[in-house]
C-alpha cells in the first residue's frame, strides 16, 4: 500500500466523527496539518518527529499536539482558531510569522521552545488576540517583530509560570520582550536581553494589570524604558 502523509492523516482523521487521535513516528515530514475537528496528534518527542517547512492549522473545539517540532514555515507555525488549544514538549522554530497565532478562546503551552520564528507585523514569538493563556517551562527566545518580540497579548489573562523570555526584539515599535494591554500574572519568569526600538526593551504594557512574582528584569534596552514601561 501506499504511504500516508501527515496531511492527509490528518485530513482523513477530521473526517470521521467525534474526538480523534493520531500517532507520527520519529522522522521529519514535509507538509503540515489541518484540523477543524477534535484531535490529539501525538509525536515521539520534539526532538524526533519534526514538521518541516509548513505549519499547522487548528480550528476544531478542542485540539492538542505534543512532542513534535515545526520549523520553518512559510507562515505562523501554529494558527489557532480553537476553543481550546494544548501544546505540550513542542517547539516551533524559524516560521516567516509568528509561532503561534492565537485567535482560541484559551491556549495551553507547557515544555515548550518558541525560537527563531520573524513576523513583519505583531507578535514574533506568539499573538494572543482573542483570549487567554496559559505557559509553564516555556522558552521564547530569538523572536522578531514591529512590536511585542516575544509575546503580543492583547486578550484575557495570561498566566506565566517558569518562562524565559529572551533575545527578541521589535524592530518597529515597543514591547521587545513582551507587549501586553491584557492580565497578565507572572510567577519565576525572567526577561532577559529583549530590544526595542520604541519604548519597554524588556516589557511594554498598555494599560494592563500586572502581577510579578519572583521576576528577574535584566540587561534589556529601548530608546525609552530599558526593562519595563508601564503606560497608564
Amino acid at each position: 500500500g501506499g504511504k500516508c502523509t501527515l496531511p492527509a492523516a490528518s485530513q482523513e482523521a477530521d473526517a470521521l466523527p467525534g474526538p480523534n487521535s493520531i500517532t507520527v513516528p520519529p522522522g521529519t515530514y514535509p507538509g503540515g496539518l489541518a484540523a477543524s475537528d477534535d484531535l490529539l496528534i501525538t509525536g515521539a518527542g520534539s526532538a524526533l518527529t519534526i514538521i518541516d517547512g509548513s505549519g499547522a492549522d487548528f480550528s476544531g473545539c478542542t485540539d492538542a499536539l505534543s512532542g513534535v517540532t515545526i520549523r520553518n514555515s512559510p507562515g505562523p507555525g501554529i494558527d489557532d482558531s480553537t476553543c481550546s488549544l494544548t501544546l505540550t514538549d513542542v517547539v516551533i522554530t524559524g516560521s516567516a510569522g509568528p509561532g503561534i497565532l492565537s485567535k482560541s478562546r484559551f491556549l495551553t503551552l507547557s515544555g515548550a521552545v518558541i525560537d527563531g520564528n520573524a513576523s513583519d507585523e505583531a507578535g514574533g514569538g506568539i499573538v494572543s488576540s482573542a483570549g487567554g493563556m496559559s505557559l509553564t517551562n516555556v522558552a521564547i527566545t530569538n523572536n522578531t517583530a514591529r512590536t511585542g518580540g516575544g509575546i503580543y497579548s492583547s486578550a484575557g489573562l495570561t498566566t506565566l509560570t517558569d518562562v524565559t523570555i529572551s533575545d527578541n526584539t521589535a524592530t518597529d515599535g515597543s514591547g521587545g520582550g513582551i507587549y501586553e494591554n491584557s492580565r497578565i500574572v507572572a510567577t519565576r519568569v525572567t526577561i532577559e536581553g529583549n530590544t526595542s526600538t520604541g519604548y519597554g526593551g524588556g516589557w511594554y504594557s498598555n494599560g494592563g494589570a500586572l502581577t510579578f512574582e519572583d521576576v528577574t528584569i535584566t540587561c534589556n534596552s529601548a530608546d525609552g524604558g530599558g526593562g519595563v514601561f508601564c503606560r497608564a
